[in-house]
């Protein structure tokens, strides 16, 4: 079983699938008021799956430190599914909300996290194919999404309002459910 949180006060650590369907649930009910449940969704799945990783597993038990877990999650979104807000809320859950112009969209290239992080980190796992292999295997799948926010580069400050209401939406539910 891989783990997304460790241990809490009451003893009981948290299963990736369980953390990873709750921000998708809360994410979307969120994110329904602007008619972006599908894709906040899709960012609430996507959003941790470096924590499929063995680096991440080991941090758990103290024996990693500086992962970056959430790039995966983010290239998957832009790279293979082309939904470019959730890209954009997942890399930002933890750092911040992006831009999201050409050259910054290009950054989330793994390889070139791989070697040029921005923030001087490690990727919990590079290897896209093996998260998604072990989200599988954890029962879980990628939704469709019928409407995206973004079908290309943004270009309307208006669009860019939709985008921070997923990331609020997607930040508020990792919140909520890492906090219960």
């Amino acid at each position: 079983m891989y783990l997304a949180h460790s241990s809490n006060s009451s003893g009981k650590p948290q299963s990736q699938a369980e953390h990873l369907r709750n921000v998708a649930g809360l994410a979307s009910e969120f994110a329904e008021a602007f008619n972006s449940g599908e894709e906040a969704a899709l960012a609430g799945l996507l959003h941790d799956i470096g924590k499929y990783g063995d680096k991440f597993q080991r941090r758990l038990d103290g024996l990693e430190h500086g992962l970056d877990h959430w790039s995966p999650g983010a290239s998957v979104a832009l790279f293979e599914r082309h939904m470019v807000a959730a890209a954009l809320a997942i890399q930002g859950h933890h750092t911040g909300l992006g831009a999201a112009d050409r050259e910054s969209l290009n950054g989330m290239s793994l390889s070139k996290l791989t070697t040029d992080h921005p923030l001087g980190l490690t990727l919990s796992e590079s290897d896209t194919a093996l998260l998604m292999n072990r989200f599988q295997l954890d029962s879980l799948t990628v939704p469709s999404v019928t409407d995206p926010l973004i079908t290309g580069y943004p270009e309307h400050a208006s669009t860019m309002l939709d985008v921070r209401m997923l990331f609020s939406s997607l930040v508020d539910a990792d919140f909520l459910d890492t906090e219960r």
